[in-house]
């Protein structure tokens, strides 16, 4: 369609016809944007296109396993914090190996973990843990050894130490000559089994 037209052997229709093709303009329908969008949303898909991306079943298998990792330790952090915080106070027992019954211990406990464990001897003569009184042992969640030689021990059982209700705790003391406490931890005895648990 190119070339004269005017032309005695050229086509006499082609010059009209280029002339309206030139004259052509392009403009989608005003339903075009709406349709696609609801194609889109029914999920359909273009002739050759990838359409949507459905996950594998490796990665659901992936994200599940990460879920049951991560399960335990929120519900251990929640019932963490929503446990109270529970202190007991002992006295008065020979802890240290001297002579008299006058010490005692202060646990801090919460939700099964012990946060400070305090022994102390009752100078004061109140029964309970006060500043007069002078400190034996004092440790946060893991025990502590103070000194090397254990001349005896001392066993305190059973109570409720981590206020969860029943009488499982109790208290480990290995004390040194002249009434100086070397190690002291708590235990939970579970009934399955014989052996103490040292916290």
């Amino acid at each position: 369609m190119t070339g004269d037209h005017s032309s005695p052997g050229g086509d006499p229709h082609g010059a009209d016809t280029e002339r309206l093709l030139a004259g052509l303009r392009f403009v989608p329908r005003a339903s075009l944007g709406p349709e696609i969008a609801g194609r889109v949303r029914r999920g359909e898909v273009a002739k050759g296109g990838l359409g949507p991306r459905r996950p594998s079943l490796g990665r659901w298998l992936a994200a599940a396993a990460v879920l049951l990792l991560a399960l335990p330790a929120g519900v251990a952090g929640y019932r963490r914090l929503a446990s109270p915080a529970v202190r007991v106070d002992q006295c008065c027992r020979n802890l240290d190996g001297g002579a008299d019954a006058n010490d005692g211990y202060v646990v801090h406990a919460r939700g099964r973990r012990i946060e400070r464990l305090t022994l102390y001897e009752d100078l004061d003569g109140d029964r309970r843990f006060s500043a007069a009184d002078r400190v034996l042992l004092s440790r946060g969640p893991s025990p502590s050894i103070v000194g090397d030689s254990v001349a005896g021990s001392i066993r305190v059982c059973c109570v409720d130490l981590d206020g969860e209700g029943p009488a499982d705790d109790g208290l480990l003391v290995l004390n040194a000559t002249g009434e100086r406490v070397v190690l002291a931890g708590i235990f939970e005895q579970d009934v399955r089994a014989p052996a103490p648990v040292l916290r």
